[in-house]
C-alpha cells in the first residue's frame, strides 16, 4: 500500500467509540433519527446503544390535555415505536419507560449510568425558551454527558472538525478531554475556543486596559489552559459569549461543539448560561460534559 493511500483507507473506517454506552432517547418525531445518528456516530463501531422511550398515561397537544389512552394500550404502542426505530440501530437494545419522559428517563440513567444520553432538539426557539422541553430537563439534571442532536441538519457520518468551549476554570480539562475523546474517534480536529472578557465591561468603570497587553495576556492564559494538547487555538473578543461562539462555529464548519454545565439549580432556571444558549441556539450538534 502506498502511502497516498493509508491516509483514504484510514478517513473511510467507520469511527471507533467515542463512548463504550450510549442513550438515545426517542419519540415519535422526525427528530428521533437525528438523535440516532449522533447516537451512532457517537458509540462509533465498538460502542454499544440503547434506545430508551417513556410513554405517559396523557398526551399532550398544545395547551390542552387530551383524553387518557387506556394504561394498558400504552406498552404496545411503544414497543411499536422503538421496534420501528431499532431498524436503524439491529445490535441496539430497546427499554420501555413508563411515566414522564424527563423524569424516567433520569430515573433510569442513574441505575443503569451509560456514558452519555442523546436527546434531539426539535422544538422551535419560542418554544424551548418559554416553556422548556425534555431536552432541556435532561441536560439540565442527567447527571452524565449529554448530547443534544440538533434536528434538520446535514450531519455527517465523521465529525471533522470540534469546537471545545472552555473558560478559565476547572472545567477546561473536562471539555478538552472529552472533544479530544471524540476527535480520536473520529479522527477529527480540535478547537480550543474561549471568549475573552469584553474591554468595554472594564470601560463602564473608568478602567480601560491597553487591548493588545489585554489580547496577549488573554492568549497566554489560553495557551496555559490547553497545554500540549494537539489542537488550535481561537480566542474572540465579544460581548455575548453564546452568539459568538455559534457565529464562529457557523464560519468555521464545525459540525460538534463540547461544552461544560457550570451551573446548578435554581441558577441555571433562572440566568440561564453560557451552555443552556448553546442548547437552545447552535446549529450544530451539542455535547455537554459534567
Amino acid at each position: 500500500m502506498s502511502p497516498s493511500e493509508a491516509p483514504q483507507q484510514e478517513e473511510s473506517r467507520a469511527p471507533i467509540a467515542a463512548f463504550e454506552h450510549v442513550a438515545v432517547c426517542v419519540d415519535y418525531s422526525d427528530a428521533a433519527h437525528d438523535a440516532i445518528a449522533l447516537g451512532k456516530a457517537l458509540a462509533g463501531t465498538q460502542g454499544r446503544i440503547t434506545l430508551l422511550h417513556a410513554t405517559e398515561v396523557t398526551s399532550q397537544l398544545g395547551w390542552v390535555k387530551m383524553i387518557a389512552i387506556p394504561d394498558l394500550e400504552w406498552e404496545p404502542i411503544g414497543k411499536d415505536l422503538l421496534e420501528r426505530l431499532s431498524k436503524e440501530v439491529p445490535d441496539a437494545e430497546a427499554v420501555l419507560l413508563r411515566g414522564h419522559p424527563s423524569t424516567s428517563v433520569v430515573r433510569w440513567v442513574e441505575q443503569e449510568h451509560p456514558d452519555i444520553v442523546v436527546c434531539a432538539a426539535h422544538h422551535g426557539v419560542a418554544s424551548r425558551t418559554l416553556l422548556g422541553s425534555v431536552s432541556s430537563y435532561l441536560a439540565y439534571h442527567l447527571p452524565c454527558a449529554v448530547a443534544i442532536a440538533r434536528a434538520g441538519i446535514a450531519r455527517p457520518t465523521r465529525f471533522t472538525h470540534i469546537g471545545a468551549c472552555i473558560d478559565v476554570d476547572e472545567r477546561a480539562d473536562l471539555v478538552l478531554d472529552m472533544a479530544e475523546r471524540i476527535a480520536n474517534a473520529h479522527l477529527a480536529r480540535v478547537s480550543a475556543v474561549h471568549v475573552m472578557q469584553d474591554l468595554q465591561t472594564y470601560a463602564l468603570h473608568g478602567w480601560t486596559p491597553d487591548p493588545l497587553a489585554w489580547r496577549r495576556e488573554w492568549e497566554e492564559m489560553l495557551s496555559e489552559l490547553v497545554g500540549n494538547r494537539r489542537c488550535s487555538e481561537v480566542l474572540i473578543d465579544a460581548k455575548f459569549a453564546g452568539s459568538a461562539v455559534i457565529d464562529w462555529a457557523t464560519e468555521a464548519e464545525v459540525d460538534l461543539l463540547v461544552a461544560a454545565a457550570h451551573r446548578r439549580g435554581l441558577e441555571r432556571w433562572f440566568l440561564g448560561g453560557f451552555a443552556s444558549h448553546l442548547a437552545h441556539h447552535a446549529l450544530c450538534d451539542l455535547v455537554i460534559g459534567r
